[in-house]
């Protein structure tokens, strides 16, 4: 019989409100329904490619847990026999098999039901844009503080964090897009684990929320600890699924499609293979950092 996730519930209630931590944790034998499923059998990429062929994923593919905007503290989840379709939950708890970094650029702030609007510049691995302006992230204009088109003192392009997490009973990852008030407490959390030597992959997360207020705005800023420690067969099993993973994401921007860093400068538009631009979620706090 498998585990099932020690910490993740259904009842709405306000999560601790602990800081990053990586304490020491047990270890955890099995109990990964995904892991399991590789032990001896065909690999997660042939499996993908089989029933998808070769065009590989993206981001927006996999299943989401929305973040809340307002200050929300409980996740929404997609759940097919959860009454309308989704489940509440405090905590998110899985192992993180994917994480990259992405930017978004609205010339003009979304307006109420405008949150399907595509973004007038984005890029997909935090370094190079594609659209009005485009070019290297970092000689970008839109990347400086105080450039905010709302009038804030924050940046106009605001940097995210997209997070897959391989939850105990699932075999493919949910997708998590961290807004930038949340980058802080994870890097501050990937620092602790590397500190100790240890990949996102080799230990199980669990992500809550906690409610801020700055400057007159109310928002959610996720919230993260270290579960357990995998044993030894299943964090060789995660590594193999992370590396697998990310193989299968970056297809869309491989190596026949996608130009080298250093000839992006002037690209104004995608290159062919890659997806559409991800769609923003309610961003509370467009300011922060």
């Amino acid at each position: 019989m498998n585990k099932q996730a020690p910490t993740t519930q259904t009842t709405i209630t306000d999560p601790p409100t602990a800081e990053p931590t990586t304490a020491l944790a047990s270890i955890d034998e099995g109990g990964f329904k995904a892991l399991a499923m590789l032990d001896g059998g065909p690999s997660l990429a042939d499996i993908l490619h089989k029933n998808l062929g070769i065009a590989g994923l993206t981001f927006n593919d996999f299943k989401a847990a929305d973040f809340p905007a307002g200050g929300g503290t409980f996740w929404t989840v997609p759940n097919m026999d959860a009454p309308n379709g989704v489940e509440a939950m405090n905590e998110l708890c899985g192992i993180i098999v994917l994480a990259q970094d992405t930017r978004r650029f609205y010339r003009e702030k979304k307006g109420a039901g405008e949150e399907n609007i595509p973004p007038n510049c984005w890029s997909p691995d935090g370094i190079s844009g594609y659209g009005d302006p485009g070019g290297l992230c970092e000689r970008c204009p839109m990347d400086k503080w105080n450039s905010d088109t709302g009038g804030g003192r924050g940046k106009a392009c605001k940097q995210r964090k997209q997070l897959l997490l391989l939850p105990r009973d699932e075999r493919l990852p949910l997708a998590i897009d961290l807004p930038p008030a949340s980058l802080s407490t994870f890097k501050s959390y990937a620092m602790n684990l590397s500190s100790q030597g240890m990949f996102l992959c080799q230990c199980e997360t669990g992500i809550s929320l906690k409610k801020m207020e700055k400057g007159g705005n109310t928002y959610a800023v996720a919230q993260f600890r270290r579960v357990c420690v995998l044993g030894a067969e299943d964090a060789v099993a995660a590594a193999a699924y992370a590396d697998a993973m990310e193989k299968i994401v970056m297809l869309q921007a491989g190596d026949d499609t996608a130009p080298m860093v250093s000839e992006r400068t002037e690209l104004s538009e995608p290159p062919a293979g890659l997806s559409t631009a991800p769609v923003d979620a309610e961003d509370p706090f467009g300011a922060n950092e």
